[in-house]
């Protein structure tokens, strides 16, 4: 039996299994605090304090001298270098086509954003066939944003460099930076979108206090949370909702543990997702499970921890479908809804199911909660708001 098959069967046996996340999670915990120390003392000995003013002082530093396409009245022109169809496609290139025209990246396979086995020979691949689709668009006319959920394990700096000296800005959505992964070094190259900084003009980051981090490292960085699109999640009448509890999402550790406390109070819940017996399900699905549900439960932890949170799409899917949403008390995610006026949060798998019972049996708040956290979700949480007010710092509306 090799390694990796022995690995999995030993994540068959439950303490063996308990056992690991519990470390995995230790090791998680002990690394973002060494991370967060790091940045703090790097930012306060370089004198980095965050706002969009700064980073926009740091973007405009960077391209003086360099050309730059002035973005037309007709709209942009962008390439898109995406990384998980089944994600993008869910709502944010319908947001983004509203920009202009979209040019989605093709790998050297001819398969949907980069290559993604994460080794050398992949960035040499992923780079040609950048420099080739960014010409081949630019012969067509400019070429006025190259934007991206890239990596600097799967594309180089130097790349995107290239492409910012032909007149085209670049920017780079960068999503889990609380993971300390994203800022490692490794065979002497620097990983996730601060490897890329030099290439890049922005960092879209969706973690509140990164951006300083970016900063500290003169990689120019402004704050942005994912979002929604109203077009494609939408509510269903009451009358028509199918489901009493959903969850959209893979079936490991925390996730199983408060489903299965949710049923063992008594409460139907319809998990989808892989692991989950209903199974994987696409965008469209998603949104119709969604928008037939009187309840979302969403779950806000990072990989196995319980404590360590971070901002999902489900938190904006969720609302914007109408349905009561439910999740960890996110300190990040309630600087954008109100608890219990607009959302619904717990801390543990027993508050979680005490307030479903109650939602469950008080439709008329449910419902009011509902719409509350609905027009929230529509007037602050799209795609397109989110991505006018990046492209309106950056210059490009």
């Amino acid at each position: 039996m090799n390694r990796d098959a022995l690995y999995a069967k030993l994540k068959t046996v439950p303490l063996l299994r308990q056992w690991n996340a519990r470390l995995k999670s230790a090791k998680l915990r002990r690394d973002l605090i060494l991370l967060r120390e790091r940045y703090e003392r790097l930012a306060r000995e370089s004198g980095t304090v965050y706002s969009e003013a700064t980073a926009l002082e740091l973007m405009r530093s960077r391209r003086r001298g360099m050309t730059r396409w002035s973005p037309p009245d007709s709209g942009l022109r962008i390439l898109w270098v995406g990384a998980n169809w089944h994600q993008d496609s869910s709502g944010f290139l319908a947001g983004l086509a509203k920009f202009g025209e979209v040019v989605q990246f093709h790998n050297a396979a001819g398969t949907y954003g980069l290559r993604q086995r994460w080794d050398g020979e992949d960035v040499a691949r992923n780079d040609r066939a950048l420099r080739e689709q960014f010409r081949a668009m630019r012969d067509a006319g400019p070429v006025h944003l190259v934007l991206g959920q890239m990596w600097a394990q799967l594309v180089s700096s130097g790349a995107l460099q290239e492409i910012r000296t032909q007149g085209a800005m670049t920017a780079n959505i960068s999503m889990d930076d609380r993971l300390p992964e994203h800022w490692s070094t490794a065979s002497g190259v620097r990983s996730g979108s601060v490897g890329l900084g030099p290439g890049l003009d922005m960092v879209l980051t969706s973690s509140p206090e990164t951006p300083e981090w970016f900063l500290a490292e003169g990689v120019p960085a402004v704050y942005m949370p994912m979002a929604s699109d109203p077009e494609r999640f939408r509510p269903f009448p009451e009358d028509q909702k199918r489901y009493d509890v959903t969850f959209v999402g893979s079936k490991y550790g925390l996730r199983e543990k408060l489903v299965n406390a949710l049923v063992a109070g008594g409460i139907h819940v319809d998990p989808f997702g892989p692991g989950w017996p209903n199974g994987s399900v696409d965008a469209n699905q998603s949104a119709e499970i969604f928008g037939r549900s009187r309840i979302i439960l969403g779950m806000g932890t990072v990989a196995h921890s319980e404590d360590l949170f971070t901002i999902k799409l489900r938190d904006f899917d969720g609302p914007m479908c109408g349905a009561m949403y439910i999740t960890h008390r996110n300190p990040d995610l309630l600087q954008l809804y109100r608890e219990s006026e607009e959302i619904a949060c717990y801390r543990t798998a027993d508050e979680c199911v005490h307030k479903v019972r109650y939602y469950l049996s008080h439709p008329e708040h449910r419902r009011r909660v509902a719409a509350a956290g609905m027009a929230r979700a529509r007037a602050d949480h799209t795609w397109q708001a989110r991505l006018s007010h990046v492209f309106g710092l950056m210059g490009l509306s």
